[in-house]
């Protein structure tokens, strides 16, 4: 992995005051299992809202098998980070899938996140990024 990536990997980041939370959210905003539980618990996930910044967290509410609606709602994402360079957002390397998507399905999402300094992402995800779509 390129050294200028290594400050980006979220596999052991422990979050803090200024650290928001991704987590995979359902289109209905019902935040019960997996990270979307713990965001709900722990970094103020709203229920029934399915998208966007919620207290220390942001709801990505991504689906299977649709990758172009994947791709808007990235988008929106890589814009509220662009718009507050104060916050890092971290993507968690365990758990962020879910039982519903494949890497595969996931990592494409985050091709247009290469200049993204407050964005930390999985180990994995970095590592295909770079191979695939940040030559």
């Amino acid at each position: 992995m390129e050294k200028i990536y290594e400050r980006r990997l979220s596999d052991d980041y422990q979050l803090g005051k200024n650290d928001i939370f991704v987590f995979l959210s359902n289109r209905k905003g019902i935040h019960n299992t997996g990270n979307a539980l713990i965001a709900f618990q722990k970094y103020g996930a709203s229920f029934k809202d399915r998208e966007g910044l919620q207290g220390n967290s942001y709801a990505l509410p991504l689906e299977p098998k649709k990758p172009y609606t994947n791709l808007f709602f990235t988008g929106r994402l890589v814009r509220c980070i662009r718009q507050r360079p104060f916050l890092n957002f971290i993507v968690p390397a365990i758990g962020f899938a879910g039982d519903k998507f494949t890497d595969k399905e996931l990592i494409p999402c985050f091709k247009n996140t290469r200049n993204l300094d407050n964005l930390y992402l999985p180990k994995k995800y970095l590592e295909v990024l770079i191979k695939e779509y940040w030559k």
